[in-house]
């Protein structure tokens, strides 16, 4: 039988309100997506147990972790989740070696030295065993901050944007490796993510929340052609003509937008654009053809 998560309730802030009614199997991998200030990372710390103000129910598989009508409220670590903040919280004045026996010391189950050192190297972290966490870049501290987590064998992994401060070759490599981790351990993910890439890779169904609701659902591949028809593709202005009305720009993180697979850096498009009445800029882009010259 599919392990279900089942969450039915809300939390309510001033400004801001999440009512959230959801019932979804975790034998799939799950995308949350949604602007900045949607309730994903909010709806992550529900899972987690870090938001007391919580009020409803929360079940996963035979576990009732939270019910405020009966009382009941699960302590974190008692979840038994794997959880990465994008501003990946690791122990202060430790090595990351340090911070990682901590994690294997909270398993359920031990790791050979073998698995450790094939893990250590594989999220590319093996050159900063010594090192005082204090000192890592923001990318080394989300893969350790990764690391730590699969190495307490979750039952649930919750993932917010944890590759987010990475280089696109470690982003990559590390999406990558990743998804065969979780496919090895069968270790159910709810991932958080802007990009497309990872979301496309990592998981097989999306949840799009706006201000505080999730307002639509579906695989993973249905859900990104949906948002990207209505993406905004990041940009930097690099030349305007106002006589001619023309304006080159240069594309900022394009991997994974729909209509734009002919592109590469440095090539000139074309774009159309229509004002809605928030007006927010809807671009369709396209390679410039010869005609357009």
């Amino acid at each position: 039988m599919t392990q279900r998560l089942i969450i039915d309730g809300c939390l309510r802030r001033s400004g801001f309100t999440l009512e959230v009614q959801l019932d979804i199997g975790l034998d799939q991998a799950v995308g949350l997506q949604g602007a900045t200030g949607a309730g994903k990372t909010t709806l992550l710390r529900i899972m987690a147990g870090l938001e007391p103000g919580f009020i409803g129910r929360l079940q996963c598989g035979d576990s009732v972790w939270h019910d405020s009508a009966k009382g009941v409220s699960l302590p974190a670590h008692l979840r038994r989740l794997g959880v990465v903040f994008q501003d990946a919280r690791l122990l202060p004045g430790r090595t990351v070696e340090h911070n990682l026996v901590f994690a294997v010391q909270r398993s359920p189950s031990k790791f050979t030295d073998l698995q450790l050192a094939t893990l250590v190297r594989d999220f590319y972290i093996d050159g900063l065993l010594d090192q005082q966490v204090d000192t890592l870049s923001g990318g080394e501290r989300q893969r350790v901050s990764l690391v730590q987590a699969l190495l307490t064998r979750p039952q649930l992994l919750l993932l917010d944007e944890p590759l987010s401060a990475n280089d696109s070759e470690h982003r990559w490599q590390v999406a990558a490796r990743l998804s065969d981790w979780l496919r090895e351990q069968e270790v159910p993910l709810i991932y958080v993510s802007h990009s497309a890439d990872e979301l496309h890779l990592l998981t097989r169904k999306i949840l799009k929340l706006e201000a505080g609701q999730i307002v639509a659902q579906g695989s993973t591949s249905d859900m990104l052609k949906l948002i990207s028809a209505h993406a905004s593709l990041p940009a930097t202005v690099l030349e305007v003509n106002e006589t001619s009305g023309r304006v080159m720009l240069r594309l900022e993180h394009y991997r994974g937008i729909s209509g734009i697979s002919g592109l590469s850096p440095g090539d000139r498009i074309c774009v159309s654009h229509q004002l809605e009445q928030d007006l927010d800029v809807g671009a369709s882009l396209q390679p410039q053809t010869q005609q357009d010259e």
